[in-house]
């Protein structure tokens, strides 16, 4: 875990370092990375607060930039019943 965390870690630093107003976006699926791990090693903020599978926010999405105003919202859970 903590070797995924450093290589997302280290693009981010280089991003950052290459273009230091750039705003990053990093989604996908970390549901094997604690939550609490990615942002304290990416300083990235989550911004999905919703379970997308039961009750498991398993889909992530993390941003750099708290002026974007980003509405993410699960239309329905992959277990909620049709």
């Amino acid at each position: 875990m903590l070797k995924k965390l450093r290589y997302i870690e280290s693009r981010i630093d280089e991003i950052v370092r290459d273009q230091s107003d750039a705003s990053i976006i990093r989604a996908g699926d970390f549901n094997q990375l604690p939550n609490d791990a990615v942002v304290e090693h990416t300083d990235l903020m989550q911004i999905v607060n919703q379970p997308a599978r039961g009750m498991h926010v398993l889909d992530r999405m993390y941003e750099s930039s708290p002026t974007y105003s980003v509405v993410v919202r699960v239309v329905q859970s992959i277990d909620s019943p049709k």
